[in-house]
């Protein structure tokens, strides 16, 4: 299974919405979507598609980017309440920063009635006491643990049932400039698709072609790069970066657009 980890922008969502019956047909894509704007009607618009098609998906309560982060989450703990009362093909996630943290996000849990819920834990941090984890897995249902490998030891992930553990990874190679991508056009993604259930996992999970990095945007890019993954000839994902050639500039982004495109 495949868990993407999307931040709730509107173009995201919006591709969300536009690839729906593709998820559906597959039935092997259940995405993350972190909740990044305090106006809900995007979101809300795209969950109801999901729900259209019976598709599994997590909504985290505790979002660490965009609008939402800080001491906003009560706002989300409403949304879900609101939204999504009348349907069960979901989980909530729980971003796991700190021992004292988590044992809040359990006490909101509690206060906002999710006992019923089932959860999601995104570990970005390890820790090293897992009591309150454990506490929280004994009173909840735990359906996945999203490890992010890239921030704790090797065998962290042992510590919980085999068949829950997701692992996390950004195959992204971010450059600082989109004109740099121009130096290295075609590179390696993944190949998590071909190992995870080998090794004994419930699912991989990446920030797709956008990257762990979270940026609001906003600004006219002098250079327009579009990242396409593919299949290799060996079966692993490799992407490619198509970036415009009138980069000394921010005018005519449509253009821009064009020479990347073509």
């Amino acid at each position: 299974m495949y868990f993407p980890l999307i931040r709730g922008k509107q173009f995201e969502l919006i591709a969300l919405r536009d690839l729906s019956s593709q998820m559906a047909d597959s039935k092997k894509i259940s995405p993350i979507i972190e909740p990044v704007k305090e106006a809900f009607s995007v979101l809300e618009k795209t969950l109801n598609v999901l729900i259209h098609y019976n598709i599994n998906f997590t909504i985290i309560l505790n979002p660490i980017e965009g609008d939402l982060k800080g001491g906003k989450q009560q706002q989300v703990a409403d949304f879900i309440t609101k939204s999504l009362s009348q349907y069960d093909n979901f989980q909530i996630g729980i971003y796991v920063k700190n021992e004292d943290d988590f044992k809040k996000q359990h006490q909101f849990a509690f206060v906002n009635n999710f006992h019923k819920s089932k959860f999601v834990l995104i570990h970005n941090e390890q820790l090293d006491n897992l009591e309150g984890i454990n506490d929280f897995i004994t009173n909840y249902t735990v359906s996945y643990n999203v490890i992010n490998f890239d921030r704790v030891s090797k065998r962290y992930d042992r510590q919980f049932t085999r068949e829950t553990v997701v692992t996390l990874s950004d195959a992204f190679k971010q450059q600082n400039k989109n004109s740099d991508y121009s130096k290295n056009t075609d590179e390696f993604f993944s190949e998590e698709y071909l190992y995870f259930s080998d090794d004994g996992y419930a699912g991989f999970s990446d920030y797709l072609t956008v990257g762990e990095s979270y940026s609001e945007g906003g600004f006219l890019p002098y250079a327009v790069v579009i990242h396409l993954t593919y299949l290799d000839v060996s079966q692993k994902i490799r992407i490619g970066h198509f970036v415009s050639d009138s980069n000394a500039d921010a005018i005519d982004i449509a253009g821009k657009f064009a020479e990347a495109l073509s």
